[in-house]
């Protein structure tokens, strides 16, 4: 491989040729190249809001600073799919960053604190089985490479809004705690992670339904710690912007679903100063829906009178089920080939007046794509099930045979 120097500037070739092999791969360019782009890449995190850059001086910060400064800041989307490349594709560095290996679930009854003196459920992960195991949410921080000195990183949780567009979710209104040995603790829930696997286990964590009268002081609350992290060191003569924060509180409390809600994760080590170096962008779980509200709970058939009619339709059936909002619920009529592939699809027929106390509907059977089914042919199964137009959700489906 040959070098030239012209100017003082040393060129090196971007490809590196194995002559045994006949095989390219792309290699970095060499540590003493300086040029613009490179620049333009380096970043602190200060502009995150957990992320906490401080001047240098301890092991332990400078080396985590390194390996949080190979995130580019000047990507479309600060929230987008983690790098997944390793070290050996781009031939060196790697950039941490942090992987849900488990979800949580979709549902979960959201509690007061008066529900919190007894036994209770914790959030579960996507894995657990009806009356078997139980798992739980599971992070994993990849790409970090723990250096002597370094303090231990920790991956942090805490509660945030349910909007479908990432870069608007905000902190909740609704605590995420923890009850362990008779305690309870509140959000965020800091979990320290080692060597092999930095895999972070977040159990027996419940999330409690703020009552109106003190949604703000839980979100002013939230916004002091972020806020006394965000900058230096603790301090006790730091002065909040008090008026600022409450004023952004009560504007964001206008917007946020109360019965929607989503873990965020983030990956941090202390610098030993006391403050916190982010190493990594936050990544945030699916929505977690109320099971307590209508709106966002589980669909449920519970009981049907009949389960064969006529195929021109039009047999009144009275069906029982978990409580529903009658103007946000359908009943769905469908039929799959020998594939699964959905060949026809039709509603049934009622008014919300129909909807009997959020448990009862009361429908007539949309007719099947062929009325003119023959003896001989037989009787036709299909499916039927609760739609949710808002969201999407639907329920179990239930077996319907039409009749010639």
């Amino acid at each position: 491989i040959h070098c030239r120097c012209v100017k003082n500037l040393f060129i090196m070739p971007t490809t590196a040729f194995n002559q045994g092999s006949l095989t390219f791969r792309p290699t970095l360019p060499p540590p003493w190249i300086n040029n613009n782009n490179q620049q333009q890449n380096i970043h602190h995190f200060n502009s995150f809001p957990a992320g906490n850059t401080s001047s240098p001086g301890s092991s332990s910060e400078s080396s985590a600073s390194s390996q949080a400064s190979s995130y580019n800041e000047n990507s479309n989307s600060p929230l987008r799919s983690p790098d997944t490349t390793t070290y050996e594709e781009i031939g060196g560095v790697g950039k941490p960053y942090l992987k849900i290996i488990e979800q949580p679930h979709a549902g979960f009854r959201f509690r007061y604190k008066t529900e919190m003196q007894g036994t209770h459920g914790a959030i579960f992960g996507t894995q657990t089985q009806k009356n078997r195991s139980k798992s739980f949410p599971k992070v994993k921080l990849c790409n970090y490479k723990h250096k002597p000195g370094d303090n231990q990183p920790i991956i942090r949780c805490a509660l945030f809004t349910g909007d479908p567009d990432e870069n608007k979710r905000i902190h909740h209104v609704h605590r995420l705690v923890c009850k362990m040995t008779g305690t309870v603790k509140d959000d965020p829930h800091d979990i320290p992670v080692k060597a092999p696997d930095y895999i972070a286990h977040f159990q027996q964590m419940t999330i409690l339904y703020t009552k109106k009268e003190d949604q703000l002081a839980v979100l002013l609350e939230k916004k002091q710690y972020h806020t006394r992290r965000r900058y230096t060191d603790i301090r006790s003569n730091f002065a909040f912007p008090i008026d600022e924060l409450r004023a952004k509180c009560a504007e964001e409390i206008k917007s946020i679903n109360f019965h929607v809600a989503s873990l965020r994760f983030e990956a941090l080590v202390d610098n030993g100063k006391g403050k916190y170096i982010q190493l990594c962008p936050p990544v945030y779980s699916n929505i977690i829906n109320n099971l307590k509200n209508p709106q966002t709970s589980e669909l449920k058939i519970c009981r049907m009178d009949q389960c064969m009619g006529p195929c021109q339709g039009g047999q009144e059936i009275f069906m029982f089920v978990e409580k529903v909002v009658k103007k946000n619920i359908k009943v769905k009529f469908y039929e799959e080939d020998e594939n699964s592939v959905v060949m026809w699809e039709d509603y049934a027929e009622f008014r919300p007046e129909d909807v009997h106390h959020q448990y009862g509907i009361v429908f007539k059977t949309p007719p099947y794509r062929n009325i003119n089914l023959k003896e001989s042919e037989g009787n036709v199964t299909v499916y039927c099930q609760l739609e949710r137009p808002s969201d999407g959700a639907v329920s179990e489906r239930r077996k319907y045979q039409y009749t010639p």
